[in-house]
């Protein structure tokens, strides 16, 4: 999702381009969902949230798997 978001201005050109237009994959309802989700300025407010919660959440599960300290000791030296 992070590299989608990245990419967004690429994403807008593909999806307005002739080769997706032509391409066997558009067809009409695929191209209406493509045209709701991408237009959609709340889709990208949105994952840009998604982003910023799920980095934070993955960052503490990368610490709490960490060789590094036990989880135990983690938890409690952060209780304190």
């Amino acid at each position: 999702m992070r590299r989608l978001s990245e990419l967004k201005g690429h994403v807008f050109t593909f999806f307005s381009s002739n080769k997706w237009i032509e391409s066997l994959y558009a067809n009409k309802k695929q191209k209406k969902i493509c045209s709701i989700v991408f237009d959609n300025q709340e889709f990208w407010q949105n994952m840009e949230l998604y982003l910023k919660i799920a980095s934070f959440h993955i960052k503490v599960l990368r610490m709490v798997d960490s060789d590094d300290k036990p989880t135990t000791v983690f938890s409690r030296s952060e209780e304190r």
